[in-house]
C-alpha cells in the first residue's frame, strides 16, 4: 500500500492503491443452532407483542383523553 499524505498536520492518509478488504474465496456458512433459532424467534415475537401492545395502550390514551374532553 501506498499511503499518501494530506492536510498540514499529516493526520489524514489515504491510500491510493488497495484492493478489496474480503479475503480471496467464499465466505462459510454459519449455521445457528436449533436453540438459538427458537430463542431468536421467541425475541422477535416478545418483541412484537411490545410494539403492539404499546400501540394499543396509546390508542386507548388517546381515545379516551379526546372522549372526556368533550
Amino acid at each position: 500500500m501506498t499511503p499518501a499524505r494530506y492536510g498540514t498536520q499529516g493526520g489524514t492518509q489515504r491510500f491510493t492503491d488497495y484492493g478489496s478488504l474480503r479475503p480471496p474465496g467464499l465466505p462459510s456458512v454459519i449455521t445457528p443452532s436449533p436453540a438459538a433459532r427458537r430463542a431468536a424467534d421467541r425475541s422477535a415475537a416478545r418483541n412484537v407483542a411490545s410494539w403492539a401492545a404499546a400501540a394499543a395502550r396509546r390508542a386507548r390514551q388517546v381515545y379516551f383523553t379526546a372522549a372526556t374532553a368533550a
